[in-house]
């Protein structure tokens, strides 16, 4: 049996990254937490992920900051970014930038798994 994809979920709102992360554990990934764009740019160092889920608006160092780095650093990591508004500037923001989609928050966990899916 082939190890789970493992996703890191970023987003300052902890509530949020729970609810996202009991959902896609149920879906067999695993997942690792972190609430800025700080601690994913450091945890990126030393591991690997399959995906990565962002928020855009955190502390510290945005979501936007966040996917440059990935970019530049770990470009084979796929990112999908997470908003708050349905702002069609943000979304083709986060796509010029690389991100592979970008989804309204409160998200839709069916629509998220089939994302997650089409990129892992």
């Amino acid at each position: 049996m082939p190890a789970p994809k493992h996703i890191l979920i970023v987003d300052d709102e902890p509530v949020v990254c729970m609810t996202i992360k009991d959902i896609l554990t149920s879906f067999g990934y695993q997942i690792t937490v972190l609430h800025n764009g700080l601690e994913a740019k450091e945890c990126l160092s030393t591991q690997t992920f399959s995906l990565i889920l962002s928020d855009i608006s955190m502390p510290g160092l945005d979501g936007f900051s966040l996917l440059a780095y990935i970019q530049e650093q770990k470009p084979n990591i796929p990112v999908i970014i997470m908003a708050g508004l349905a702002d069609p500037q943000i979304t083709q923001r986060a796509l010029d930038q690389g991100a592979k989609a970008c989804v309204e928050k409160p998200v839709k966990f069916q629509d998220l798994h089939t994302l997650i899916e089409t990129y892992i």
